[in-house]
Parts: C-alpha cells; structure tokens; sequence
C-alpha cells in the first residue's frame, strides 16, 4: 500500500531543525524495499505557510539495499 504510514511529531529548534531516528531491522525480507518521506510544517504566523498555516517539504525517497 503505497498511502499507509505513520506520524511522529517533532518540534524544531532555534534554527527550525527537526531530526527523527528510525531503526532499520537487518531482516532480508527488506532488502528493496522503498519509502518516501516528507515533513508537514505548521506555522501559521508565518506568510510562507499561506491560506491552511501549513507547508510540505520535498519528499525523499528512499530503498533499502
């Protein structure tokens, strides 16, 4: 299902930097597997977000070798 997935809040910093971990099992069963990755930015004070307070960053995507 490429549309399943999860959330994880995070706050930025001073610099609005925000980092997530993510542990990746050594299973073979992943090796090719692919995933994107994308931040939802919320910031409704600020005129770059527009009309819904909000912005999206590039996506990444990503393959297990």
């Amino acid at each position: 299902e490429p549309y399943s997935g999860f959330t994880i809040s995070r706050t930025t910093d001073a610099r609005g930097d925000a980092f997530v971990a993510v542990s990746i099992p050594a299973a073979a069963a992943l090796a090719g597997a692919t995933f994107t990755h994308q931040w939802l930015i919320l910031d409704p004070s600020s005129a770059a977000c527009g009309t819904f307070g909000s912005d999206l960053s590039d996506a990444l995507r990503t393959q297990i070798q």
